[in-house]
């Protein structure tokens, strides 16, 4: 409803109709003003303008606690009294400006096509005009959202391979991003560089001895025994696991129309990271126990690439 008024809290900005707003979202974004619903009655600090990367307008109402959305949009009413409201040279301008985030039915659109190509520049022009202004927006809209996931994403950001790329190149690539892991447990291969991680197992139907004995007496109470001993071991990935874990650090991209959209690698790479010997992640052999860490911290006998032993802490997650 172009004709309606939002009464804002700040008298500077007035109570101007949501056609008024529209025509400067930027002037009230991020300002309070009455519900449009419950009216400066109620309060004039019950609701926010936004507007997203698309140039789409909302308005975000807390008048009864729960969050309500409204979408303010121009009809046909209003776009056409701007296209006639403006110099001729302009009226296309004020068409791609409006038309496109506007509430039209396809004939309202052909019509007020009609209006500004009569007006200035013909029907055609005006026609191939708005539709480049609507692959603008959208692409702006897209450029901004890529950018905001990309700023709000802890992963690295991989563009997915071509399925007939290079292997070489591509193995080299996601091994520069998974060396460059700081996690607690990062990326690793075992002495044979096949891609491995760590895992807890318990020994069934044992319990942890202590100075004082097995604790597994059977007048004891069954909840009295410690638990069995926790086995951390190196354990192979095969080609899911390592797609699994690959996803833990990895987000693989693929733009869009609308922005992006995250795919999983192809496959035929995610088997030829398991046999990547050239890798230069951390190669792992065997674990021992530490005294001198904390209890969630274990040490690992890492060997390099040249073969050299290497003491190295990693933490362990809980099991």
């Amino acid at each position: 409803m172009p004709d309606a008024i939002l009464d804002f809290r700040n008298h500077n900005l007035g109570a101007p109709a949501v056609r008024d707003v529209l025509a400067d979202p930027a002037r009230y974004e991020g300002r309070w003003f009455a519900d449009p619903i419950e009216g400066a009655s109620f309060s004039r600090s019950s609701a926010i303008l936004r507007q997203d990367e698309g140039g789409k307008v909302y308005v975000l109402s807390f008048a009864h606690r729960a969050e309500t959305i409204y979408r303010l949009k121009h009809d046909f009413a209003s776009v056409s009294a701007a296209i006639r409201g403006v110099a001729k040279p302009a009226a296309v301008r004020i068409l791609c400006k409006l038309a496109p985030n506007a509430e039209l039915d396809p004939a309202e659109e052909i019509e007020l096509v009609r209006l500004a190509g009569e007006r200035f520049g013909g029907v055609n022009a005006a026609k191939a005009a708005l539709k480049a202004a609507r692959g603008v927006k959208q692409e702006e809209a897209a450029k901004a959202r890529r950018a905001r996931l990309a700023a709000e994403s802890v992963k690295i950001r991989l563009r997915p391979p071509l399925a007939d790329a290079e292997a070489g190149p591509v193995m080299e690539a996601w091994d520069e991003a998974l060396c460059s892991v700081t996690a607690a447990e990062p990326p690793m291969r075992d002495v044979e560089s096949w891609p491995v991680a760590i895992r807890c197992r318990e020994t069934v139907n044992t319990h942890t001895l202590t100075a004082s004995g097995a604790n597994a007496e059977e007048e004891e109470d069954e909840t009295s025994p410690l638990p069995p001993p926790k086995h951390f071991l190196l354990t192979k990935h095969d080609a899911y696991s390592l797609e699994i874990a690959i996803g833990d650090h990895v987000t693989f991209v693929e733009d869009t129309a609308d922005g992006e959209r995250y795919v999983a690698p192809p496959s035929k790479f995610v088997n030829h990271c398991l046999r990547y010997t050239r890798s230069k992640t951390p190669r792992y052999a065997l674990w021992r126990p530490c005294r001198l860490c904390c209890r969630m911290a274990s040490c690992w006998r890492r060997t390099d690439c040249i073969g050299n032993s290497i003491l190295s802490c990693a933490m362990i997650r809980s099991c």
